[in-house]
């Protein structure tokens, strides 16, 4: 199959996948707390897993260089920290949920190009125009996203139940990260790339842990489900593969 005929099926594929479980909590979890509380659990579960996968498969480096990259991801961390407990907390929230977004369309974009016999992307694009397009729509990603609770009354009016009309910004941003991480899933699972199950055991582990995390630690699931803890770490997932992918040659 070409590089273009396997993405689309992908798409397909996870896209399906995305719409039955979001109409499966929706239906299943009437009560919003726990409709959000089990779409997160399930959305950043496998969203642990594919940042796992992607060290795991990185490049090997030095001891000096993970070392150095150890002591970046933490120092960001602490600056991202001290910024959320500051005046600008929803700017910096913003940033990141756009800078997801970012990583998921424009991954998005490149799985068209990228080889059915390897689980790597291309390099990114020299060009600024794609970049262009995938920034201005990862803004009307984020954008939808502020904006879905005020948009419920409208739906409701439209005859959309109110079940389904009824979405926090969490869960506009959850959404789209599962479909991403869903997809990179079946792309990993493909029959021709091997590994299968060292694979489904590091999507699997996120899962357990924080179901068992809610069930017996709810202080520690709280932290470790926390959207601006797995927002800083889903930037530092985009920021950390675009490394590792460069730019194409000129």
């Amino acid at each position: 199959m070409t590089p273009s005929g396997d993405a689309a099926r992908l798409r397909l594929g996870a896209l399906a996948f995305v719409a039955a479980l979001v109409l499966a909590v929706r239906t299943l979890a009437p009560d919003p707390g726990m409709r959000r509380a089990s779409l997160l659990l399930v959305a950043l579960g496998l969203g642990y897993g594919h940042q796992l996968g992607a060290l795991r498969f990185a490049r090997r480096r030095s001891k000096l260089e993970s070392l150095l990259l150890g002591v970046t991801t933490l120092t960001t961390a602490l600056a991202c920290a001290l910024a959320l407990a500051s005046g600008a907390a929803a700017w910096v929230l913003l940033g990141l949920a756009w800078l997801g977004a970012w990583h998921v369309l424009e991954n998005d974009v490149a799985l068209g190009r990228a080889s059915t016999r390897s689980r790597r992307l291309p390099p990114l694009a020299r060009s600024p125009w794609p970049h262009v397009a995938t920034v201005t729509a990862s803004a009307a990603v984020v954008g939808l996203a502020v904006l879905a609770p005020g948009s419920a009354a409208r739906g409701v009016d439209l005859g959309v139940p109110a079940w389904l009309a009824v979405w926090t910004p969490e869960e506009v941003i959850a959404v789209l990260l599962l479909y991403h991480s869903v997809t990179w899933l079946g792309r990993a699972l493909a029959p021709s790339r091997g590994a299968r199950s060292s694979i489904l055991l590091m999507h699997a582990l996120p899962l357990l842990v924080l179901a068992g995390a809610d069930a017996l630690a709810p202080a520690a699931f709280a932290w470790v489900a926390s959207p601006p803890a797995y927002l800083f770490l889903s930037a530092a997932h985009a920021v950390h593969t675009c490394c590792e992918r460069g730019f194409e040659a000129a």
